[in-house]
């Protein structure tokens, strides 16, 4: 074990490059190095796998490395092992020593408790946050909202079902997506993603017929392609910084199904992030621009696309010759609605 005085706390060892991980196609990624972990600060890794329930995590291992990897080769992967301390205080100090490095930590067989811890320890340090969480049910973000801080901008609740939650629970926060709402376009999540800091993806939101993992054996929930797209919206995300997988069961399922969906979900996780790096949102000479002018008000809102993911923003309205106007995510039908003078409410809020 290591031992980083910055933050006073014990890092986790390196996986062993032993042959069950020695495949070919960790190769191109960089997987299972043999350093010692203050050489983190000397790499440019960019994406780091990290075991929190050891049990769990190797199981989702052997799913992982047998998928298709060689899809990022042009990115650097490292993956940090097993914790050997997995209290809620070390998790979240690990999590915050890996995103000052600006590597993205995938947390595998993490609790809620852990991302609490992270919430807290950003606060801090007076580190401003924005926190997603996916989840059947309102009441795991409780906890985040009791320890609401000034530094705690905005917390998005995806996948809620109505019918698991009191209507108290229902008023608590104003950024929820419901399921059936997630359902009727998949892309309405994207405006929940994109400005997201922290993920927490509850495997219990996933209906038991497609993870019968699960803890509650909801028929109800999202499908297992649902989950992997949610993955890539936020692997894809302008200000992603970690992501959390919750803990599963194993009793119900021998022949490693649900592994693989979750090796899957981090798949496509890497897979947005990859997208994201080749997008360069920040370099309007890569983006198209669309002006739409809304009659009668002199105002004109300039929309942007980037034709290599897909993605829109539109521009905020206010002319600073010392800072550049601030791109906002949005979605395609936001900037097809304002251009039938059907302004949504969120780009109002912005002009006014």
């Amino acid at each position: 074990m290591y031992f980083c005085e910055k933050y006073s706390y014990m890092l986790p060892e390196f996986l062993p490059c032993s042959s069950l991980f020695a495949d070919s196609k960790c190769t191109p990624v960089h997987f299972n190095k043999h350093e010692k972990m203050h050489d983190l600060e000397l790499q440019n890794y960019e994406i780091a796998l990290i075991g929190v329930n050891p049990i769990l995590s190797d199981l989702f291992r052997h799913k992982f490395y047998s998928l298709s990897l060689d899809h990022f080769r042009k990115l650097t992967i490292v993956d940090l092992g097993n914790l050997k301390d997995v209290s809620d205080s070390n998790v979240a100090a690990t999590v915050m020593y890996l995103m000052d490095l600006k590597i993205i930590p995938i947390l595998i067989g993490s609790s809620h408790s852990h991302f609490t811890q992270l919430h807290l320890q950003c606060s801090q340090v007076l580190m401003p946050h924005r926190f997603a969480l996916v989840s059947d049910n309102m009441s795991k973000i409780e906890d985040l909202l009791i320890s609401h801080s000034m530094f705690l901008k905005e917390i998005y609740s995806i996948g809620v079902q109505r019918h698991l939650q009191t209507s108290n629970s229902l008023h608590s926060i104003s950024k929820i997506l419901y399921l059936s709402e997630f359902r009727k376009k998949l892309s309405n999540i994207e405006p929940f993603t994109r400005n997201v800091d922290a993920a927490y993806f509850d495997l219990n939101a996933i209906r038991y017929s497609d993870f019968n993992g699960s803890h509650n054996s909801n028929p109800s929930g999202l499908f297992s392609e649902e989950a992997s797209s949610i993955c890539k919206y936020f692997g894809s995300g302008d200000k992603t910084k970690t992501l959390f997988i919750s803990s599963w069961k194993t009793e119900q399922d021998t022949s490693g199904t649900n592994e693989l969906l979750i090796a899957q979900m981090v798949w496509y996780f890497i897979e947005g992030y990859g997208l994201k790096k080749t997008d360069h949102s920040n370099h309007k000479k890569n983006l198209t621009q669309y002006i739409v002018e809304i009659k009668n008000t002199g105002i004109q809102i300039n929309f942007y696309k980037s034709e290599i993911s897909g993605k829109w923003w539109f521009e905020e309205p206010i002319i600073d010759m010392d800072h550049s106007n601030v791109l906002i995510p949005c979605t395609y039908d936001e900037y097809l609605n304002t251009v039938q003078e059907q302004v949504p409410d969120r780009i109002l809020e912005y002009l006014n």
